[in-house]
């Protein structure tokens, strides 16, 4: 598989894991009572997204690797992802009540350090094989995460369901987008190294 190829594949597992997250949190969040505070929902939607992006992303590497897909690393990535969902999901509602009068820049923020912190999370479990990972995670997380906030927190007014779908999706494609660019940067460094 090429470079593109992989940004490409890797990415449309990031919006698949998305997808299914949305959809999942969408079934759970019925089974939460009405007038309930809103942190469980918010726990609840991060930890399944990052759960869903670590499966993903981890299986399509080991895939695309050429390696046999070993259940413990998925596990791992899985519940790295819960783990780095779950905090950002406890940071983003303190976040967005700080700035009530700006709801718009509160949504896009908390989309934002949802997307970096399970980005940074999942990036640090290849932290041994490519520390640039790391922080491609996290910056491909806030970038995927800025675009979800602008197209939730633009479009939530009238079409509440599908914006946040839209919103899983990007940020799942851009955490997702920011993993997998970082060995390919750096492999296209390393052949403009050598070729010099």
């Amino acid at each position: 598989m090429n470079i593109y190829q992989t940004l490409y594949f890797m990415s449309l597992a990031g919006g698949m894991a998305g997808l299914l997250a949305w959809a999942s949190q969408a079934l759970l969040v019925l089974l939460i009572p009405a007038g309930s505070p809103a942190w469980p929902s918010a726990m609840i939607a991060a930890a399944l997204l990052g759960g869903f992006i670590g499966g993903f992303t981890v299986t399509f590497d080991e895939k695309w690797a050429g390696n046999r897909v070993q259940p413990r690393w998925v596990a791992m990535g899985t519940l790295i992802g819960i783990g780095a969902g779950m905090l950002s999901g406890a940071l983003h509602l303190p976040l967005r009540a700080a700035l009530p009068g700006a709801l718009p820049l509160g949504t896009v923020l908390g989309w934002m350090v949802t997307g970096a912190m399970i980005g940074a999370g999942l990036g640090a479990r290849w932290i041994s094989v490519n520390r640039a990972r790391l922080a491609h995670g996290m910056v491909g997380g806030m970038c995927g995460g800025f675009l979800g906030g602008m197209v939730f927190g633009t479009l939530s007014q009238w079409l509440p369901g599908i914006s946040q779908a839209f919103a899983f999706v990007l940020t799942g494609t851009g955490i997702s987008f920011g993993i997998a660019f970082a060995p390919v940067f750096l492999r296209d460094a390393v052949l403009r190294f050598v070729n010099s």
